[in-house]
């Protein structure tokens, strides 16, 4: 299966590419040339639909799936969500038979299972590391209000000015 083609990106030369490609397609001009029985009918539909969707795969741009991981995706949760997604697929093409007497239904659901506890593993451990960050970060902000609320010099100490010490704010303001 191909992936859908974006028609709206595309640009005239990619209908002109899309359109020589056709033209000069050796098979397709076999196919228009033949007289076919009714037999050879679903055969030669088949061939021109492979040839089209062939033709428009190259010449059109396709629209790409993006992947956005999240930030707690690790192997580990790659590995298990292809081997479920491997499993949905027999699990399909099987017909989606439910009930616990069908194998595929099983194992799909097993495997979804165990995707679903390692997924809950990866998010308890992302979001361990982040409770650990914000424990440190409330920590520093803790010592920094504290040092810079404490006055360290004492009211009574005074000012030393070319060795003579002021103690008073007369003494201070003459000064």
């Amino acid at each position: 299966m191909y992936p859908k083609a974006l028609l709206e990106r595309a640009c005239r030369l990619d209908y002109d590419q899309y359109n020589s490609s056709l033209s000069s397609d050796a098979k397709l001009c076999n196919v228009q040339q033949k007289d076919f029985t009714r037999n050879d009918i679903d055969c030669a539909y088949r061939l021109v639909m492979d040839r089209l969707e062939n033709v428009a795969f190259t010449s059109f741009p396709v629209k790409r799936s993006r992947h956005f991981s999240k930030q707690y995706c690790f192997d580990e949760l790659d590995v298990l969500h292809k081997s479920m997604t491997q499993i949905l697929d027999i699990w399909c093409e099987a017909g989606k038979s439910r009930g616990h007497t069908f194998g595929e239904y099983r194992n799909y659901k097993t495997k979804k299972s165990v995707f679903r506890a390692g997924h809950r593993r990866c998010v308890d451990a992302f979001i361990f590391g982040i409770d650990l960050d914000l424990q440190d970060a409330a920590r520093f902000c803790k010592l920094i209000i504290a040092r810079k609320g404490k006055n360290t010099c004492s009211i009574g100490s005074g000012i030393n000015f070319d060795g003579i010490v002021y103690r008073s704010r007369e003494d201070r303001c003459e000064q």
